[in-house]
């Protein structure tokens, strides 16, 4: 996994939390 993809799928799981 790209830095890149990393940092979409922690900012996704991160909306979802809120």
């Amino acid at each position: 996994m790209s830095q890149e993809e990393y940092v979409s799928s922690l900012r996704d799981t991160l909306k979802k939390a809120e």
